[in-house]
């Protein structure tokens, strides 16, 4: 009897997870109008599309369910949903919604801190904490050193990203499966984490800057987004954090 309910509750939070992706596809679908105005007139890009959005939507929604322990899932979602279409937004306009990053994403912080909080105390909100200060404050020291080169939106992305990033994996499993319990906090395991998400952001960058340069698609002193690729980086460091 126990190994049966060992098996259900498993393939209940799994269940109850691609329930949550599909929600998220669903709400892009929906919303897809309303997220390409935000790119103004670069709005008719093929990824701005109703299907590109939610198709991108899903395979992040999906990346991060199964990389992550199911308590984080609901903020998780999305903080991640929120990042996913901000970076298509960027992509097509070189800027990244408030409404998407601060608002939304704000809100997915707050929940993931409170949640962990409730979980595990200080320790659990201290790993989104940390995340948020490496993933921001990295970046926003860039941002004042150089402006031309970095954003405050690419800041205000980093540090959603960084806080989410360093929840998923500060909190660790002590069972390995993304789905049981209890969770065990390292906050040091968060700031690692967010660190790593900037180095392959960062190198992710160089390489396609370098690419596009070569091949003539842009000029040297074309601007190439950036959000995209800490959105990449967010989810390298994901899955080697929980890896590891």
């Amino acid at each position: 009897m126990d190994m049966m309910m060992a098996g259900t509750v498993p393939a209940v939070v799994l269940a109850i997870g691609m329930l949550l992706v599909c929600c998220g596809f669903v709400a892009a679908i929906v919303l897809a109008p309303l997220t390409a105005g935000l790119a103004g007139l670069g709005a008719g890009r093929w990824w701005l599309s109703r299907w590109a959005q939610a198709g991108a939507l899903l395979a992040v929604g999906a990346f991060v369910a199964y990389r992550t322990s199911s308590v984080l899932w609901p903020s998780l979602l999305v903080g991640f949903g929120a990042a996913t279409l901000a970076c298509l937004v960027d992509a097509a306009s070189h800027r990244l919604p408030d409404v998407l990053t601060v608002r939304v994403g704000g809100v997915a912080l707050v929940l993931t801190a409170v949640e962990l909080g409730v979980l595990t105390s200080w320790p659990g909100a201290a790993t989104v904490g940390v995340g948020i200060a490496v993933g921001g404050g990295a970046l926003g020291l860039l941002a004042l050193a150089y402006p031309p080169g970095m954003g405050l939106g690419d800041v205000k992305l980093g540090a959603l990203l960084g806080g989410l990033v360093g929840a998923g994996v500060g909190m660790r499993d002590p069972a390995g499966a993304p789905y049981a319990g209890p969770l065990l906090a390292d906050p040091s395991g968060a700031a690692w984490a967010a660190g790593g998400m900037l180095v392959a952001a960062f190198v992710l960058g160089g390489l396609v800057s370098v690419a596009l340069l070569l091949t003539r698609r842009v000029g040297r002193r074309d601007p190439v987004p950036f959000g995209p690729f800490v959105l990449l980086g967010a989810l390298i460091a994901l899955a080697a954090g929980m890896s590891a």
